[in-house]
């Protein structure tokens, strides 16, 4: 139907969803407000039901409004986790206020009803964290082999072993940290549970090769670009770069001769600082590596001063 539709219809479809969506949204604050007023008429429970349930055939409506949004809209230019995550955290405070009124209904203690409260609410809490997550700093990949290891480690600890956290919605946060060929591998998966496993496997493939892990790393240290000046910003990165690539290898068990590393540096070195490395070293006796990296950090330091 979309494929006839062409992408005008398409686009025509998201808004009428959006607009239904957005009436989800009025209804959750509504409801909210009235199951508190019915907190001090709890006798009053039956018409309290009556509204709740009315709001349950809305809140299945925009279950399936989402879903058909994660159809169309693949490339998630709608915020559709957010969406979701705002319109399902207030679901739940509802239904703790529901919760709540029944107890009172049933004439049972103020500690129990804080027990049940606080037993519903916790589901709340953990979709506020979900929606923290859209607003923290999520990992990012963009094809660089280098940069695999440590992108699948974050991303495996906030997203990809959570779980409560659907696969839809994983695969969503999946295509938003990815850039370059890493995003484009998945672009004909559409969002569903099932593709997200495959789009995960299909990247650890690719990019979990330790060959190409470690030439990769190797060659970084190798073309390390010479400094033409003496500047802190440069040697804080020429630093930076070379311990990020010893400790990725050395993670790898893969070691680098020190001596090979520190003569790599030296020729690297802007003439000043060569020069001023070269008074700091005792003659006859080959420096450390870890002696040049520190000697490297000072002078940047002082550059700034």
């Amino acid at each position: 139907m979309y494929d006839e539709q062409g992408a005008e219809g398409i686009q025509s479809r998201i808004k009428i969803i959006l607009k239904r969506v957005g009436v989800c949204k009025a209804q959750n604050t509504l409801i909210k407000k009235l199951l508190v007023t019915y907190l001090h008429r709890p006798q009053e429970i039956n018409k309290a039901e009556d509204h709740l349930q009315k709001y349950l055939e809305l809140f299945k409506d925009f279950q399936e409004q989402l879903e058909e949004l994660e159809t169309l809209d693949k490339e998630d230019q709608h915020d559709q986790i957010g969406i979701r995550c705002k319109v399902e955290g207030k679901y739940l405070e509802i239904f703790a206020e529901y919760e709540k009124l029944k107890a009172m209904a049933r004439g049972e203690t103020t500690s129990d009803v804080r027990s049940i409260s606080e037993a519903v609410t916790e589901s709340t809490i953990i979709h506020r964290r979900r929606l923290k997550l859209l607003e923290s700093a999520l990992p990012t990949f963009n094809g660089e082999y280098e940069n695999w290891i440590s992108f699948k480690a974050e991303y495996e600890a906030m997203i990809h072993n959570e779980i409560d956290i659907s696969d839809v919605d994983k695969f969503t946060y999946l295509r938003r940290v990815t850039t370059g060929p890493a995003h484009d591998k998945m672009k004909v998966l559409a969002i569903t549970a099932d593709n997200y496993s495959r789009a995960w496997a299909l990247l650890d493939k690719t990019y979990s090769d330790q060959r190409l892990i470690i030439s990769r790393h190797i060659n970084l240290l190798l073309d390390i670009p010479e400094e033409d000046h003496e500047t802190a910003s440069g040697l804080s990165k020429l630093v930076d770069e070379t311990r990020q690539h010893k400790e990725m290898l050395r993670s790898m068990g893969v070691e680098i001769n020190e001596e090979l590393l520190v003569t790599l540096l030296e020729r690297k070195l802007f003439r000043t600082t060569a020069y001023n490395w070269d008074e700091t070293i005792e003659q006859g006796i080959f420096p450390k590596l870890d002696d040049l990296l520190e000697f490297l950090s000072r002078r940047a330091a002082c550059l700034i001063n």
